[in-house]
């Protein structure tokens, strides 16, 4: 592979990158990676990053994993756009293309929950259109410590470092947010602040969210899909079965 422009500033490079043999491009991501118990770290992720991936077409298909002396390639089918592209270029989007995206994100957050694994980072920057789910550089049980991103994570996540499944709903329920309203949540709070309001109550949490946007049908999936507590938030089935998505 040849390394050409860089497509992504995350904490792990990516590239995009033609195949030699070929000329068919890809998207190459680089995570650096020290000796001993990372390489065997950087190693595990890769692997089984790749026995989920390549199984289910609503998953970021990866291709292939090499490692050298210094960094782990992830070799990754190239997407044209990120749901975050999706959003500035049309401020929002309507409810069926809405549905469309967080119906297929939670067939492949089931599919990856089903395998013992959470996400831990779901945002519209790692839904990649045709409408799949990528970046598993965060997933536990890989990684435990700092992750995500602020807006998307959950309450428990933000105050106590705690990740579950229930988590990931939280974060689909802010994709959905998203969509629908064209605004990033909280994106007004410092993180402290976010901590402050999500120590206190549901109510607190909503109203500092902006609602006009949204049908009644879709803000009733949504305050279900961000409830405060993970025991009281929707599990994927009560999403699935919700009347928006039906």
């Amino acid at each position: 592979y040849t390394l050409q422009l860089r497509i992504g500033d995350g904490s792990q490079g990516v590239f995009q990158a033609l195949r030699r043999s070929d000329g068919a491009a890809f998207a190459v991501k680089t995570i650096a990676h020290g000796r001993g118990r990372e390489e065997a770290r950087a190693l595990t992720m890769a692997s089984a990053i790749a026995g989920v991936i390549k199984l289910e077409e609503e998953i970021f298909e990866m291709v292939v994993g090499e490692m050298d002396d210094e960094v782990c390639h992830l070799v990754l089918e190239l997407c044209s756009c990120s749901l975050t592209d999706m959003i500035k270029l049309k401020t929002r989007l309507g409810e069926k293309e809405a549905a469309t995206v967080v119906y297929n994100v939670a067939v492949a957050l089931d599919q990856v929950h089903d395998r013992g694994m959470i996400h831990c980072d779901i945002k519209p920057g790692n839904v990649l259109y045709e409408i799949k789910l990528g970046d598993f550089g965060s997933c536990w049980p890989w990684s435990s410590d700092g992750i995500g991103t602020p807006g998307f994570m959950a309450p428990e996540s933000v105050i106590a470092g705690s990740y579950s499944t229930a988590s990931d709903v939280f974060g689909l329920g802010m994709v959905l947010y998203t969509c629908l309203s064209g605004m990033t949540p909280f994106y007004n709070l410092s993180y402290r602040r976010m901590m402050e309001v999500f120590a206190r109550s549901d109510d607190k949490i909503q109203r500092e969210l902006k609602w006009d946007c949204i049908p009644p049908l879709a803000a009733d999936l949504i305050r279900c899909m961000i409830a405060r507590s993970p025991e009281e938030r929707f599990t994927l089935e009560q999403f699935f079965d919700h009347e928006w998505i039906l």
